[in-house]
């Protein structure tokens, strides 16, 4: 069974870039909680549109 490298190293890139990007928000609502603390508004982009 061969494995194409370059759809592979493809999938990959996503995975990381995807695992890059959830670490920045994760990191990103920390500071708002920090900085706003727990009383925050909580803000849903749904809510917003109906």
């Amino acid at each position: 069974m061969a494995i194409d490298i370059a759809w592979a190293r493809t999938e990959l890139a996503q995975h990381r870039e995807a695992a890059q990007r959830a670490d920045v928000a994760l990191v990103r609502e920390a500071e708002v909680r920090e900085r706003l603390g727990d009383n925050a508004p909580q803000i849903s982009a749904s809510a917003m549109h109906p």
